[in-house]
């Protein structure tokens, strides 16, 4: 709150002053954009909305953004901006949204076991999170030169809780003293690195049913569906969308332990006899070829 939306407990979705002033920045071209958008007005942007910049989008922001005040409490507001807002990449060079899984993916803890700078790095990311990012798409650290603006990021919102009273100056100096270079975790392989054409083959079936679900629930009839190449199309982006950012865990009958010893005795079997020699008659023509043997 101290450092993206300061008068978040006062106002009513929107701050009347901060978006005139946006506007006004915008219409004369000012070299500094202050931009006007609360907590409430972000999630609008992040959920439902795209971020193309027009007054007409900015107004539909603007009206949304009332009425989830309307519906929502404050900390349910706060709880769902936590839950969506993109905070860089984690130690994998993988991109993430969601503060548990910031706090896991740089810090390697869960969000309730932060420290207060930890806490204030985190709080500063989604102003400009690949930027402030202390990971490159590769998932190693940035130099001293690329982690600076993150850390000088984590200042500021230092400066800002400081300021508003949110923290005292004993602990501003404590946090100012942490070590957080030292505190980013390292990556580990992710699931589709070590099993990549099983992760494929799960993943693939979890889009032919969500594909399915979701366009029944949208009216369609199963026959509608596999009947119209367009709709299978769109509905398999849909389903893959939902998958990938839905927060979703899968769950199969495969025993990783025993799929490991089978990986294992397949890797390491030594008796598979020779490669197959195959005749290919392209074009009248008898090529050999030697292909090698394929294990299912």
């Amino acid at each position: 709150m101290a450092t993206e939306d300061e008068y978040f407990k006062e106002h009513k979705g929107i701050v009347p002053k901060a978006i005139l002033r946006a506007v006004f920045q915008e219409l004369t071209g000012a070299a500094t954009q202050t931009g006007g958008s609360t907590l409430t007005q972000q999630i609008i942007k992040n959920q439902i909305l795209t971020n193309e910049v027009s007054f007409d989008r900015k107004a539909k922001e603007i009206l949304l953004a009332l009425r989830v005040e309307n519906f929502l409490e404050k900390d349910e507001i706060l709880e769902a901006y936590l839950n969506i807002v993109p905070f860089g990449r984690d130690a994998n060079g993988r991109n993430i949204s969601g503060v548990q899984t910031a706090t896991e993916g740089i810090f390697g803890v869960n969000a309730n076991e932060v420290n207060l700078a930890q806490a204030a790095f985190i709080a500063g990311l989604p102003q400009s999170p690949i930027m402030y990012s202390p990971f490159t798409n590769g998932g190693q650290v940035k130099s001293a030169e690329g982690l600076a603006p993150g850390l000088e990021r984590m200042k500021t919102v230092l400066d800002r809780m400081l300021r508003n009273e949110y923290i005292t100056q004993d602990q501003y100096d404590e946090a100012l003293q942490f070590d957080l270079v030292a505190s980013f975790t390292e990556g580990s392989p992710s699931t589709f690195e070590r099993y990549p054409y099983l992760t494929q083959e799960i993943t693939n079936d979890a889009i032919d049913i969500f594909k399915e679900k979701l366009a029944l629930e949208d009216g369609y009839t199963l026959e509608e569906l596999n009947s119209n190449d367009s709709l299978i199309e769109q509905y398999e982006i849909l389903a893959d969308r939902e998958i990938s950012q839905g927060g979703y865990k899968i769950h199969t009958t495969i025993v990783k332990d025993i799929y490991d010893v089978f990986q294992e005795v397949k890797n390491n079997y030594n008796n598979y006899g020779p490669n197959k020699i195959a005749k290919n008659n392209a074009n009248g023509d008898t090529i050999m070829t030697e292909d090698p043997k394929q294990v299912s």
